[in-house]
């Protein structure tokens, strides 16, 4: 039977010193503790879609979100026609066509356009014990994008 070198010694000493060190202090933090100071948070109930464009819009508590009336206007502008909803509520009257327009602001409404394309994502990875990296495609329904901003 051979007896093992020094150099293997060695290795199995700081080995197992590692382990015992890392035993004593414990599992260390766990990734999902640290996903809000690294992954920003993002709600999608302040994603609105207007004209093919996504936009994030922010209101104060004084602007009302309940719509007393809503009115469906059709706007001719340089021979191109378009429709604009008008919706009247307790805080005041709004229109689609000035929500969105970056030349006008309601006061307590706050919008911003997402910048850069809204890639759908086609397909996700994961690691196989098998096989290594593998590639599933998704069904093209559009329900989740990538939004560059």
């Amino acid at each position: 039977m051979a007896l093992p070198t020094r150099h293997m010694l060695f290795g199995m000493l700081v080995g197992a010193a590692t382990a015992t060190a890392l035993a004593a202090v414990g599992p260390g933090t766990d990734i999902r503790a640290m996903a809000d100071e690294f992954l920003p948070g993002f709600d999608p109930s302040h994603l609105v879609k207007y004209d093919d464009a996504l936009f994030d819009v922010q209101t104060d508590d004084s602007v009302s979100l309940k719509a007393n009336s809503v009115t469906r206007i059709r706007k001719i502008e340089f021979g191109r026609a378009s429709t604009v909803n008008i919706v009247t509520t307790s805080s005041g009257t709004y229109s689609t066509d000035a929500m969105f327009s970056p030349h006008i602001r309601y006061p307590g409404i706050d919008v911003h356009r997402l910048t850069g394309p809204a890639r759908p994502i086609t397909s996700v990875a994961f690691w196989s014990d098998r096989s290594g990296w593998v590639v599933a495609p998704l069904l093209n329904a559009h329900s989740v994008l990538l939004l560059n901003n």
